[in-house]
């Protein structure tokens, strides 16, 4: 049986649904995922930028939380082809985490 597991990268491309396309950037402090910071190297305090895609980013900015989660599965579970047996557990990674960023992320002024 494989075991999936949610493991947040940073790169070039949306840091929720790993759409191509960048238009927003959100500063957030780093927080830890399955006992590993985010962010590696720098301190725990130190904010660094989460990247979103157009459609992300509206979500975030209308605080549609639940949303952003079901269109990050959507876009996982088509990248990993996963079996609808680990949908329940991969939904659940990812709204923790999304409920993390949302606590640690840094709102402008």
């Amino acid at each position: 049986m494989r075991i999936f597991h949610i493991v947040p990268t940073g790169g070039d491309h949306c840091d929720f649904c790993t759409a191509p396309t960048i238009v927003k950037l959100y500063d957030c402090k780093n927080f830890e995922w399955e006992n590993q910071p985010i962010f590696q190297g720098g301190s725990a305090t130190m904010a660094r930028a989460w990247a979103a895609c157009e459609k992300c980013a509206a979500l975030i900015d209308a605080d549609l939380w639940d949303s952003l989660t079901e269109r990050a599965l959507r876009h996982f579970r088509r990248k990993h082809a996963l079996p609808r047996s680990a949908t329940w557990a991969i939904r659940e990674q990812l709204r923790r985490l999304h409920l993390l960023f949302r606590e640690h992320r840094i709102k402008p002024c």
